[in-house]
């Protein structure tokens, strides 16, 4: 069975060791507990069968989204784990349009946001580190795509 739940503090351990094995640039557990701790912060944590699989660090503030970060466990890539952390963030109430930023090359990602409707907007040239990369970045307008998630 799969379940979506906000983050605890009991999911930081978790969030912490899949930071550490999916990134080259992870979040630091002070990162983390300040991330939980302010009022726009809506983190999940994606379980199947109990055990945690993804999470996802979005925030909501007046009407505007952020995609922060998503990860997925590599045992549990290709189930439609992040997909489905994404949809939940992107049908909550108030939100309107939502942003984020994604390395160039992450193939992967960039289709999963382009077939949830967003739309590059803009690049950051050679903003990420460890490998040298540019940023895109996302938009997607809630208002008009609500009926296609």
């Amino acid at each position: 069975m799969i379940e979506i739940r906000p983050v605890t503090h009991t999911d930081l351990s978790f969030i912490l060791d899949a930071e550490r094995a999916l990134f080259s640039d992870p979040w630091t557990q002070k990162s983390l507990e300040e991330e939980l701790a302010s009022p726009f912060a809506k983190s999940f944590l994606l379980t199947e069968n109990a055990h945690p699989c993804a999470y996802g660090l979005f925030r909501l503030m007046s009407g505007e989204g952020e995609v922060l970060r998503i990860g997925t466990l590599p045992q549990y890539r290709r189930k439609g784990f992040a997909r489905a952390l994404l949809r939940h963030f992107l049908e909550l109430e108030g939100l309107e349009k939502t942003f984020l930023e994604v390395r160039a090359g992450n193939t992967p990602a960039r289709t999963l946001y382009e077939a949830l409707g967003f739309q590059e907007i803009s690049r950051r040239v050679r903003y990420y580190r460890d490998p040298v990369e540019d940023a895109v970045i996302y938009e997607k307008s809630e208002k008009e795509d609500k009926n296609d998630l």
